[in-house]
């Protein structure tokens, strides 16, 4: 439910059928026109044609327990594996690989408003970001696409299972540089464009005048998001996890004119390989 209206975006893929408790949305229906000129003489007009092409647009959400697996595939490709934990009341623990537009499995949109439902068929991400701001939500922004034409249909209910789990928030997540805890970062933003390739970059606002400062390259960059409550296995059901290999320096972004406590931004290249793990209950 968005702003009291009955309107809500489901993701599918597989035997993943999640609820999308998304913030803001452009999905639209890509539209290709085929146009003839003018002709030099006559009366000067020009016809064409209109016809569905596909998906194109986006959305902007917060990451929750019971979307972030669905989010996460869909923004790493699904190139995933599942593994069973044992002693932990049959959980299972799924490795999601970042792989690029071309080499990731394609998804479904339903977008669904009032008894209307429109899919959107054969999408896949092919840019997103994940952001991290102090004192708020873990937030992704995915920019989708996809080449086969919309599809509308009448439903007899809305599915209003919108995912009032809870958010992963900042509060909750811990940093890890080279295997050693960091506590100085304001704001941490992962941007990954998937054309031709996989091109990664971070950027990183951390407080100055600190004893530990982000070295020129990193080796290992973990960042651990939890959830407190009593009723997730320690460790396990309630967390996700992103790991970035190999980060080298591009540039220091900190403005060192000011008065209060200064806080400076580095932007880095992801060489490496990149991945996330999520943690959930069911296989």
């Amino acid at each position: 439910m968005v702003n009291g209206s009955d309107y809500v975006i489901r993701l599918k893929t597989g035997k993943v059928d999640a609820v999308i408790p998304f913030l803001s949305e452009t999905l639209r229906e890509k539209v290709f026109f085929s146009e003839e000129y003018a002709a030099i003489e006559g009366e000067g007009w020009r016809g064409g044609l209109t016809e569905r092409a596909g998906t194109e647009g986006g959305f902007t959400t917060a990451l929750t327990l019971d979307s972030a697996p669905a989010i996460l595939g869909a923004a790493f490709g699904k190139n995933a594996g599942v593994f069973y934990i044992s002693g932990t009341r049959d959980m299972y623990r799924q490795v999601f690989r970042l792989c690029s537009v071309d080499d990731a499995p394609r998804f479904f949109l339903h977008e669904q408003k009032g008894a209307e439902e429109k899919v959107y068929p054969e999408c896949f991400c092919k840019a997103f970001e994940l952001r991290v701001e102090r004192g708020g939500a873990v937030m992704a922004r995915l920019d989708i696409e996809g080449n086969e034409k919309a599809e509308r249909r009448v439903i007899e209910s809305l599915k209003k299972s919108i995912g009032y789990a809870e958010r992963f928030k900042e509060r909750g997540v811990d940093y890890f540089i080279n295997k050693e805890k960091y506590n100085s970062i304001y704001r941490f933003v992962m941007s990954c464009d998937k054309n031709n390739g996989c091109k990664t970059s971070v950027l990183i606002y951390r407080y100055l005048n600190i004893a530990f400062e982000p070295p020129d390259f990193i080796e290992n960059l973990t960042l651990q998001a939890n959830l407190f409550r009593d009723i997730y296995e320690p460790g396990q059901h309630g967390k996700f996890a992103l790991t970035l290999k190999d980060l080298r320096l591009l540039s220091d972004d900190t403005e060192v004119c000011a008065a209060d406590a200064v806080i400076g931004g580095l932007r880095y290249s992801v060489c490496g390989a990149v991945y996330a793990d999520a943690f959930n209950s069911e296989e």
